[in-house]
């Protein structure tokens, strides 16, 4: 009887911590902060506490070949500046502090220049990657000088002199490699405030998009991150019930590469687009794709319809990574190589 009434005790005791342990975080330390609900971010943790917002950030980085990942991790204390500097447990005496909001961002990813730019804070941009950057307002400060070029993740580490520099309140760092670890610790040495950023490692396009959170917490913006999160989830929602009563549409999918040695689009293979089509189909069988695809690498994909060429974007030229950072930063455009064809369905050859 007293071994039923312990197991009893216990299991009711444990099922308590797993119920509070769905609404409060706790801290080692003896601090305990109520978690803020996120639905599909998996590297991302943000608790509210007294005081203060806790980000923790934590996600396995692999190099740039697709070698063993590291696992990365950061603890980010968000402030208000309107308050005085908050009291925190020894546990979080490493912690990164962050006064809110940030007023001068440096980034060196795209993305998170497009989270800024969706929240309406791009103008607080005083450093980024370089001149390819797909806002107009943010290329042009760069072209202009009135923004720093500190290079992009995926292509070195960041330059620090630049960095100091701007000055930035906080330096978001898209860490794309391992090796880049020693700069960001050099960094915080330095002087600077450094967030590392995980979202491009989410496993999920949701899970990415909700890294927008963590923007807003930061430039205090957060009832707008908020809201955009909400209708990308719904839109999500939207498109993928439309496609579940969408009639399959017989696609074939071609990946055009670099020619690495002038910065121009080559399909692998040999033998051309034209020819893979024709080789995809089945021998004897009368259908043909409904549509091709092409992706060319830094374009999106590109679908179209009618003639040869047409539906083609050609708002920005085809440009290599190498070609990007070649001739002091300026950028060296080659044409469009790739056409994109769209053909109906037929059921017979005739």
């Amino acid at each position: 009887m007293l071994r039923r009434s312990f197991l009893l005790t216990a299991g009711a005791s444990a099922l308590s911590a797993c119920s509070e342990g769905r609404d409060v975080q706790t801290v080692k330390g003896g601090a305990s902060g109520t978690a803020i609900p996120l639905r599909h971010a998996r590297y991302l943790k943000l608790e509210r506490h007294d005081g203060y917002t806790l980000a923790r950030l934590r996600a396995p980085v692999a190099d740039q070949s697709g070698g063993q990942a590291q696992e990365q991790e950061a603890v980010l204390v968000l402030a208000p500046r309107a308050k005085p500097e908050p009291s925190l447990p020894a546990a979080l005496r490493h912690a990164t502090l962050i006064r809110t909001p940030v007023m001068r961002i440096a980034a060196n990813a795209s993305s998170d220049e497009a989270f800024l730019g969706q929240l309406g804070v791009k103008d607080r941009l005083v450093a980024v990657g370089g001149r390819v950057s797909f806002d107009d307002d943010v290329r042009r400060g760069v072209i202009e000088g009135r923004i720093g070029q500190i290079g992009y993740n995926w292509h070195a580490p960041p330059n620090l002199d630049v960095l100091l520099a701007a000055r930035p309140d906080v330096f978001l760092m898209r860490l794309s490699d391992p090796v880049h670890t020693p700069v960001l610790d050099r960094a915080r040495r330095l002087g600077l405030i450094v967030a590392p950023t995980f979202a491009e490692d989410e496993p999920t396009y949701l899970g990415r998009a909700e890294w927008v959170r963590l923007h807003g917490l930061l430039t205090g913006r957060e009832a707008e991150a908020d809201r955009l999160f909400d209708q990308i989830e719904t839109r999500a929602q939207v498109l993928k019930a439309a496609a579940t009563v969408r009639l399959p549409v017989p696609t074939l999918w071609a990946l055009s590469g670099w020619r690495r040695s002038l910065g121009r689009h080559r399909p692998r293979g040999g033998t051309g687009v034209s020819g893979r089509r024709r080789r995809a189909q089945p021998a004897g069988s009368a259908a043909r794709p409904a549509q091709m695809v092409v992706r060319n690498p830094g374009h999106g994909t590109n679908t179209s319809g009618g003639g040869p060429g047409a539906g083609l974007d050609r708002r920005r030229p085809a440009r290599s990574p190498a070609a990007q950072h070649r001739g002091g930063g300026r950028l060296a455009s080659f044409p469009r190589r790739t056409i994109v064809r769209q053909h109906r369905a037929q059921q017979s050859l005739g």
